[in-house]
């Protein structure tokens, strides 16, 4: 409860995606949590969606942006794992 509290920034979040859930354990006070937003309860072993978040639909442009930054950095990863030289900007 305390980190919930503290982090006051997740509003700032809500336009890089269409939905947006909290994920907290059992013992969460749900009542808690903000209406408009989804909530996952899970423990070690499982989880479960007992609120389904709404679906806003992210504008075009940052889904966009989003997906080509992913996109670099997932190729830029996979390139370090494969020739650990150009991670260390050694080059070839």
């Amino acid at each position: 409860m305390a980190d919930f509290r503290a982090y006051a920034k997740w509003p700032d979040y809500l336009p890089f995606g269409d939905e947006f859930y909290f994920a907290v354990g059992p013992e969460f006070p749900l009542d808690r949590l903000p209406a408009g937003v989804g909530i996952i309860v899970a423990d070690v072993y499982a989880g479960a969606v007992v609120r389904p978040a709404p679906v806003t639909s992210m504008h075009a442009s940052r889904r966009k942006a989003q997906t080509i930054r992913f996109a670099r950095t997932a190729a830029a990863r996979l390139g370090a794992r494969l020739d650990p030289a150009v991670a260390q900007g050694q080059g070839r």
